[in-house]
Order: structure tokens, then sequence, then C-alpha cells
């Protein structure tokens, strides 16, 4: 359900990108799965956060888990990001 919530959600990104074919479909599917991320963090804590009185060691498990999902996200975020390379000026070229 939280999927379908948080697609419903980011669904104007596809709409708007729908002018040209390609890019909203590129939108949706990259929306899709933007969704499907958020609820499984969202999922995970909430959860989490509902077990606790009964079953605290159930409950800190759950949350160890969105922990490191989390965590894996960010690194797969991280990782995809190109380096830009700095350039340093070269003071011959600016005379």
């Amino acid at each position: 359900m939280l999927t379908i919530g948080f697609a419903l959600f980011l669904s104007p990104i596809g709409v708007i990108l729908d002018v040209i074919p390609f890019l909203g479909s590129m939108a949706r599917m990259g929306t899709g799965i933007i969704a499907f991320v958020l609820a499984i963090l969202v999922g995970t804590v909430t959860i989490a956060i509902a077990w606790f009185w009964y079953r605290p060691l159930l409950a800190v498990a759950i949350l160890a888990t969105g922990v490191i999902a989390a965590v894996i996200v960010y690194r797969i975020g991280r990782l995809r990001r190109p380096a830009v390379p700095v350039v340093a000026p070269n003071p011959a070229a600016a005379a």
C-alpha cells in the first residue's frame, strides 16, 4: 500500500514529462523505483514502532533491517554519481 501511495504521489512527474513519450516512460519507471525504496524504508520504521511495546527485540531487528536497507540505498546512490574532475587553472594560458 505504501508503494502505491508513493507512486500516486510521484505520478505527476511522469505526466508532466509525457510531452516527450520516452521521457514520460523513463520518469514513470524511475518514480516507481523511488516509490518502492521509500515504501521499504518507511514501512520498516512504521512496523518497528508498532512492535516496540510488545516485542522489543523483534522491533529492533526490523529497525536494523530498515537501517541496513537505507545504508545500502545511500551507498548505491553515492557510487552512481560521476566524479567531477577538478581542473587547476593554468597561469600560462591566462597570459
